[in-house]
């Protein structure tokens, strides 16, 4: 449990620049809240987030992440 509630490494799979994005709001909270480990962004158009580089592929990250977080894109129900 204590890894799972204090990870010292996070995966954020799912994101992008887009300021509607629910992984880039993930991270942003991340950072935020000050968590202390690291976090890996990755996201299918590559680049950088607030000086973060987002990989592409999973595979692309040196590192093994201990907690993955996979962010869907949403959309609403048909009312």
């Amino acid at each position: 449990m204590q890894k799972m509630f204090y990870p010292e490494s996070v995966m954020v799979y799912g994101v992008s620049g887009s300021p509607n994005n629910l992984g880039r709001n993930t991270v942003e909270n991340l950072e935020r809240f000050g968590f202390k480990g690291s976090i890996y962004l990755v996201g299918r158009e590559g680049s950088e987030l607030n000086g973060r580089k987002i990989y592409r592929h999973i595979e692309d990250i040196d590192a093994v992440p201990i907690w993955p977080y996979f962010s869907f894109p949403l959309k609403p129900s048909r009312t």
